[in-house]
C-alpha cells in the first residue's frame, strides 16, 4: 500500500469507474472474505489492521473507512449507492473478526465508525510484545544464522518491520526512535 502515491483522479458521478470508491464489482458480495486473518483482540490488531487495509485499498474502499469519503460527499442521486457500499464494507470487516468481537459491533452504522470503534478498543499498546521484539532485535548476532537460514540482515529487517507495525497500530511514531535508542545502547 503506497502512502506517497499520487491520488487517482475519478469523476465522482461516474459510479461505473473502478476508480470511484462507490464502485462495486459484480462479484462483490457481503459474505466475501477479504483476508483469512481474523481479529481476535489487541494481540493481533496491528497485523490484522495492516492486512485489512491492504485488501480495502485494493478494492478502492480505504477512503470510506478513514472518513475521507463520506455520505455528505455524495449527490442525493447516489445516496442509496453510498449506503450499499458502506454496508458492503461493514460486512467485509465483520467477516474478518471473531463472533465475540463482532456481536458488540452489529449496530454501528458506518464503516468509518466501525473502523474507529475497532481502533479505540484494540489498538492498545502491547508492552510485552514490544519488549519481546526489541529484545530479539538487540540480541541478534550473525553467529545465530547458519547457511541454510535466512541472512541476519533479513531477520533484522523483518523484526524491525513487525516492531513498526505494532507501534503504528497504537498511532505512535515513537517506535522507530525507541528502537534506534536501544540499538545505539548496544553498540
Amino acid at each position: 500500500m503506497a502512502t506517497n502515491s499520487t491520488p487517482i483522479a475519478y469523476d465522482i458521478n461516474d459510479v461505473t469507474s473502478p476508480n470511484n470508491p462507490l464502485f462495486l464489482h459484480q462479484q462483490d458480495h457481503p459474505g466475501m472474505i477479504l483476508i483469512s486473518k481474523k481479529l481476535t483482540g489487541s494481540d493481533n490488531y496491528s497485523s490484522w489492521k495492516r492486512s485489512i487495509m491492504i485488501a480495502l485499498n485494493a478494492k478502492n474502499k480505504l477512503k470510506i473507512i478513514t472518513g475521507e469519503f463520506t455520505e455528505a460527499d455524495v449527490q442525493p442521486l447516489y445516496k442509496a449507492l453510498w449506503e450499499r457500499t458502506n454496508d458492503m464494507i461493514i460486512s467485509w470487516i465483520l467477516n474478518t473478526i471473531t463472533d465475540q468481537i463482532g456481536n458488540s459491533l452489529n449496530f454501528v452504522n458506518t464503516a468509518a465508525d466501525l473502523w474507529k470503534e475497532l481502533q479505540e478498543n484494540y489498538s492498545q499498546l502491547d508492552g510485552h510484545r514490544i519488549f519481546q521484539l526489541t529484545t530479539a532485535i538487540v540480541d541478534l548476532k550473525q553467529t545465530d544464522c547458519t547457511v541454510e537460514q535466512e541472512p541476519l540482515g533479513t531477520r533484522v529487517v523483518t523484526m524491525v518491520k513487525w516492531f513498526e507495525v505494532v507501534m503504528e497500530g497504537v498511532g505512535g511514531d515513537g517506535g522507530s526512535l525507541l528502537l534506534g535508542d536501544l540499538l545505539t545502547e548496544q553498540e
